[in-house]
């Protein structure tokens, strides 16, 4: 590597790192405000939530360091103009082609590593984050849930919850394609739903196909489906 070579990257590098360390701090402040604050604000662990902005960190550096580059690029570009330091270099006899080569290796290095980590990482440490918040949803119902809350389960079921009350919820809907199950009562102890007083209809198509009161019910629903317990059927 030349000296120029070196110059200009040295240059541009605290740039970008500065870019960058501002718009991840952006990302992850959007994400605090619109996902962690109301959590904190109703008792969620603060710990737990700061493991899921870890887990949002990924993300953020997978998108912003093409838009940090851009920025020190132009900084640095339009620096290098202001002090006459273009003019002297291609006074010099250094060609623009020549001039621009670092910079194009370098932006070709960090679109390659945004690529990977967009790939690779992002999507596991994302999962990872919403199984976070799931789980402190399963344990802490009162911090987290308010009447009208939904959410989706690990088998892409959307669980509503119409009643909060203390460390009891109620008015459960359990929707998926195949069956609804409606619920009066439920709890949610170690990661599982109990469910209890309900009804179960199956459908085939768009038409109800079976319809079966239960007495209780239960699910993980991190792994398996929802099966009600002691059942009567009533048509």
């Amino acid at each position: 590597m030349k000296t120029l070579d070196r110059y200009l990257l040295r240059e541009a590098l605290p740039l970008f790192g500065g870019g960058l360390l501002v718009i991840v701090l952006l990302f992850l402040g959007g994400a605090v405000y619109e996902v962690l604050a109301p959590l904190v604000a109703k008792g969620a662990d603060p710990y737990t939530l700061l493991r899921y902005l870890l887990f949002r960190t990924p993300e953020a550096l997978a998108r912003g360091a093409p838009v940090a580059y851009l920025f020190a690029l132009l900084v640095l570009l339009s620096r290098l103009g202001e002090d006459a330091e273009l003019k002297a270099l291609l006074a010099l006899g250094v060609r623009r082609e020549r001039l621009l080569l670092p910079f194009l290796l370098l932006g070709t290095a960090i679109a390659l590593a945004a690529f990977l980590l967009g790939e690779g990482l992002v999507p596991r440490a994302l999962a990872q984050g919403q199984d976070l918040l799931r789980r402190e949803v399963l344990e802490r119902p009162r911090a987290l849930l308010t009447p009208g809350a939904t959410f989706q389960d690990a088998q892409g079921r959307v669980v509503y919850v119409g009643k909060v009350e203390g460390e009891a919820i109620g008015a459960l809907r359990v929707l998926s394609r195949e069956e609804v199950l409606l619920a009066e009562r439920g709890s949610f102890r170690g990661g599982v739903l109990h469910v209890e007083e309900g009804t179960r209809i199956t459908y085939e198509g768009s038409r109800p196909r079976t319809l079966a009161r239960f007495q209780r019910g239960s699910s993980s629903l991190r792994t398996s489906p929802l099966t009600p317990g002691r059942t009567r059927r009533t048509g």
